[in-house]
C-alpha cells in the first residue's frame, strides 16, 4: 500500500513524465505503477478537469450545455486512447501493459493541463505555448508506445494513426453530443459565429 503523501507522489510523476521526454528508461521507475498508483493517477485527472473546467471561461453565446453532455463528451474523448491501446495491446499479448500506460497517460495529461492553464490564465506566449504542448504530446505519445507499451518503431506508426482517427471520430461524437444537448444545429451555430466575426479577422 502507499502511503506517502500525494504531493510527493505528484513530484515523482512529474520526474517521471520528464524522465518520459528525454527518453531515460531508466528513470521511468518514478511513476507508480501499482494499483494505487492508478488511483492517484485518475485523481489528477479529476484535478485536471476542475482547473480546467474553471479557468477556460464561459461558453460562446447560445451555447448552453449541460453537465452531463459536458461530462459524457470527455468521457468519449478520455477513453478512447485507452480503447485503442488496449486493442493494440491484446494483438500482441501484452494486457499487463495497460496499467503502466494509463498512469503515464494520465500523468502526462494532467502536466500539460497545468502548463494550458497557465497559459490561459497569463497569456503566456499563448500561439508559441499551445505549439510546444503539441510537441511535447507526440514526443510523450511516441516514447510511451516504444517504453511503456514496448512497441517496434512500425508499430507505433501504425498505434500513432490509429489513435489519431479514433480520437478525431470521438472528437465529432462529442461535438455532435454537446450541440444536440444544447438544442442547436452545429452547421446554423457556426454561420452564426462566422457572421459575429469582425470584419478583417
Amino acid at each position: 500500500m502507499n502511503n506517502r503523501p500525494y504531493f510527493e507522489e505528484m513530484i515523482d510523476a512529474a520526474k517521471g513524465v520528464f524522465a518520459l521526454i528525454r527518453g531515460e528508461k531508466d528513470k521511468i521507475g518514478y511513476f507508480n505503477f501499482s494499483q494505487a498508483g492508478l488511483v492517484g493517477s485518475f485523481i489528477a485527472v479529476f484535478i485536471g478537469l476542475f482547473l480546467q473546467e474553471l479557468f477556460s471561461g464561459p461558453s460562446p453565446d447560445d451555447l448552453q450545455i449541460p453537465a452531463w453532455a459536458n461530462l459524457v463528451s470527455y468521457t468519449i474523448l478520455y477513453a478512447t486512447p485507452f480503447i485503442v491501446a488496449y486493442g493494440f495491446l491484446s494483438i500482441v499479448g501484452q494486457r499487463e501493459r495497460m496499467l503502466p500506460y494509463m498512469v503515464v497517460n494520465n500523468w502526462s495529461s494532467f502536466f500539460f493541463t497545468l502548463i494550458i492553464v497557465a497559459i490561459f490564465i497569463f497569456q503566456l506566449l499563448a500561439t508559441v505555448g499551445y505549439f510546444i504542448i503539441v510537441i511535447l504530446t507526440i514526443i510523450v505519445f511516441w516514447r510511451t508506445a516504444r517504453l511503456i507499451l514496448g512497441f517496434s518503431v512500425p508499430q507505433t506508426i501504425i498505434f500513432f494513426v490509429a489513435t489519431i482517427m479514433a480520437v478525431l471520430i470521438a472528437a465529432m461524437i462529442s461535438v455532435n453530443i454537446m450541440f444536440a444537448a444544447a438544442g442547436i444545429d452545429p452547421s446554423t451555430f457556426l454561420d452564426m459565429q462566422q457572421q459575429t466575426q469582425p470584419s478583417g479577422v
